[in-house]
């Protein structure tokens, strides 16, 4: 299985590949972190999906940035 963490404030994206927590090296395992001033999603939905290949998901945790540790 692999990880993917996505943590979202405002119009700021930022994507982890396999690091799941914060811990004493924050950015070990960012993999995007892009700003969107023009043009911000601000609400939405979550979903995942593959293409041209068979995959499965599992264990979806969707919170609110507050809850999130700093």
């Amino acid at each position: 299985w692999s990880m993917i963490r996505v943590a979202t404030a405002g119009p700021r994206i930022r994507v982890w590949f396999n690091r799941m927590h914060p811990s004493a090296d924050p950015e070990n395992g960012l993999r995007i972190d892009i700003t969107d001033k023009r043009e911000p999603i601000l609400s939405g939905a979550i979903g995942a999906r593959a293409h041209n290949c068979t995959a499965r998901f599992d264990n979806f945790v969707v919170l609110p940035i507050e809850a999130l540790p700093k």
